[in-house]
């Protein structure tokens, strides 16, 4: 398969996230399944400082997250979250509702769908990701320009 040699352990894409976000992105495995061509499956680990915003975004494929430690404030703002507590509670998450995810909850994100986070703790949040995606691809679609990021915020 030419152009699935690369090694996908990079740093989060340019137009991931705000500038200056020191957010990492520590690729642990990725693999090529078979009967999916031009896929990439991969096993991330990020790192999330205090008080970082990831602006609205989405991915191009599906992606499962698990919260390792700390709480991340998650919102979705088009479509539908799939959260599975510590507990094993599920719950679906629809646009406009926001989320405490704490160390042990899980999240299904489907492709497409809108949402941003924030770590508003004082201790970093450290989270696992499973993604299948086009290889070659961005790994996260920012759907709003830097200017309006802050008016989301403000009361």
């Amino acid at each position: 398969m030419k152009n699935q040699i690369e090694n996908p352990q990079i740093k989060l894409e340019s137009n991931a996230l705000l500038p200056n976000h020191h957010i990492s992105r520590e690729v642990l495995a990725f693999g090529y399944p078979q009967g999916i061509e031009g896929k990439i499956l991969e096993l991330v680990r990020y790192t999330i400082p205090s008080g970082i915003i990831l602006p609205p975004h989405s991915h191009p494929g599906m992606q499962i997250e698990r919260i390792e430690l700390g709480v991340l404030t998650y919102t979705v703002i088009e479509g539908t979250a799939k959260v599975i507590r510590a507990n094993q509670h599920t719950q679906l998450l629809q646009a406009g509702e926001t989320i405490y995810l704490c160390s042990g909850d899980s999240l299904t994100e489907p492709a497409g769908m809108i949402h941003y986070a924030k770590n508003e703790t004082n201790s970093p949040i450290i989270l696992y990701s499973s993604s299948l995606f086009e290889v070659n691809q961005p790994k996260v679609i920012t759907t709003a320009p830097q200017s309006c990021i802050g008016k989301l915020w403000d009361g």
